[in-house]
């Protein structure tokens, strides 16, 4: 009877091990889905133009870049 118990108990956590180990995969698939390569692909925008000076202070036909 011993036997039969420990080897039970084996398989009931061995169950659970795997249980566990596939849905832990399986929410971490559903939180970063895959991406593909062209996803993004060009169409990263450009950080704002820096500058300095206030608004106003420069003439208006003054050329910025």
């Amino acid at each position: 009877m011993g036997c039969i118990m420990l080897l039970s108990a084996l398989v009931v956590r061995a169950a659970i091990v795997a249980a566990l180990l596939v849905f832990s995969s399986t929410e971490a698939r559903a939180q970063n889905p895959p991406r593909l390569a062209d996803d993004n692909a060009g169409h990263k925008p450009f950080p704002p133009i820096y500058d300095p000076y206030p608004s106003g202070l420069l003439p208006s036909d003054w050329s910025r870049r």
